[in-house]
């Protein structure tokens, strides 16, 4: 970015640490770059700074993207591996809508993989994880004040993640009512635990996560194959058409300079 890739653009990453950590790299180098996460509170500004040419690079999780239409983005980074190749396709697909040429870069290592995992795994939340949610729910249920996730987290020793996951189970599951919330304060009602639902609810959870696995696994094939990744990607989609392309691949790319004497 410092010293030949011109233009607008996005450096995606899974962490909201490296998101700041990059940006300020940058920042370092000479480089206008912002950051953007969930958890920054002046997204609206990080945004505007980029949309608006003031900021050329902005790091952000996948919190940053819906939305966003900047038709002279010419460049996607992922730092990580997205969690599939649908995720990866809509990310780097912000690049070039103007039709001119931009490029998307995936950086990988097989160590990737784990962080991936990881994130799947700390997910993963099973009936007696619901109960032990619901029961921790108890004294803040109908209450005024209402409850944190951080609160929660050290009543049950989950993880965040883990958390929102098993407060969504539980109120599809009709055992949770949810009030709204005070600032980071949640407010809530605890119905009956209705064992039925909870048991389609957590079924529902492990066949989603079964799903997330599948698509980890393309995506891993995608970032190590050998193959035209233009040809994956389309093959991956249903699209059974020529995957010609004047500008194609590292894997063509490469193919080509070895057989030009």
């Amino acid at each position: 970015l410092c010293e030949r890739e011109p233009g607008a653009g996005i450096i995606y990453s899974t962490q909201r640490d490296s998101c700041e950590e990059i940006a300020a790299l940058l920042r370092q180098r000479g480089v206008a770059a912002t950051h953007y996460h969930a958890r920054i509170e002046n997204r609206a500004e990080a945004q505007e700074r980029f949309m608006s040419g003031q900021a050329r690079v902005v790091v952000a999780t996948v919190a940053f993207g819906m939305g966003i239409d900047k038709a002279d983005i010419r460049f996607i980074v992922h730092v990580d591996p997205p969690p599939s190749l649908e995720a990866y396709y809509q990310e780097a697909g912000r690049a070039g809508r103007d039709e001119l040429p931009a490029r998307a870069a995936l950086l990988y290592s097989p160590e990737d993989r784990a962080l991936q995992e990881w994130f799947i795994e700390t997910s993963t939340i099973t009936e007696k994880d619901l109960r032990v949610l619901f029961e921790a729910l108890r004294p803040a249920s109908d209450h005024q004040a209402g409850i944190t996730i951080s609160e929660l987290s050290r009543l049950t020793s989950m993880q965040e993640v883990k958390l929102r996951v098993g407060l969504s189970a539980l109120e599809q599951a009709g055992a949770l009512e949810y009030l709204g919330d005070d600032g980071l304060r949640m407010r809530m009602k605890l119905n009956d635990w209705k064992p039925a639902e909870i048991q389609v609810a957590t079924a529902r959870l492990k066949k989603h996560q079964d799903q997330r696995r599948v698509q980890l696994e393309n995506m891993i094939a995608y970032a190590e194959s050998n193959e035209c990744r233009r040809r994956l990607i389309l093959k991956h989609f249903g699209d059974s058409g020529p995957a010609n392309a004047e500008v194609c691949c590292d894997n063509c790319k490469m193919r080509q300079s070895a057989a030009t004497p």
